[in-house]
């Protein structure tokens, strides 16, 4: 069964694979236990997401990453709103979120704003998320269709 879920210590020996697939990614990441969330099928982690807090009212979510062969089927679309909920429920009213070449599509796809292009790589972009604005606006899958 899905299920999305804080991350608990001994996660951290199953999401080894995870770690080994994106080392680049993952050598950056300091994963806070009760600060990130994973989303975990049958036993195996399939995608771990964090944050740190910057002030009372600001976050940065620092990792999104979802395993290769179980992208495209809306896990991080899950993930990515399970992370936002856990911060709106702790008052946090922005949250930062920097993209790059392959996760910006996502982003941009979430409706997020762009605020930032590093000037050294411009496939770096930072993204501001305003929760309040973002959860009124509802799931994008509930939109009307034409």
């Amino acid at each position: 069964m899905l299920q999305i879920r804080l991350m608990k210590l001994e996660d951290t020996e199953r999401a080894k694979p995870l770690f080994r697939e994106s080392p680049l990614f993952f050598n950056k990441q300091k994963l806070i236990i009760n600060q990130s969330y994973v989303i975990e099928d049958q036993g195996a982690i399939s995608g771990i997401a964090s944050y740190k807090l910057k002030d009372e009212k600001t976050a940065m979510i620092d990792c999104l990453y979802v395993k290769r062969s179980e992208r495209g089927a809306k896990l991080g679309d899950g993930l990515f709103r399970a992370i936002l909920n856990h911060l709106n429920l702790r008052k946090i009213t922005t949250v930062f979120i920097v993209g790059n070449r392959v996760a910006n599509g996502f982003f941009v796809a979430e409706g997020l704003e762009i605020v930032a292009v590093d000037p050294n790589d411009s496939d770096l972009l930072t993204f501001r998320v305003d929760l309040p604005s973002f959860f009124e606006r509802g799931c994008k899958h509930s939109e009307p269709q034409a």
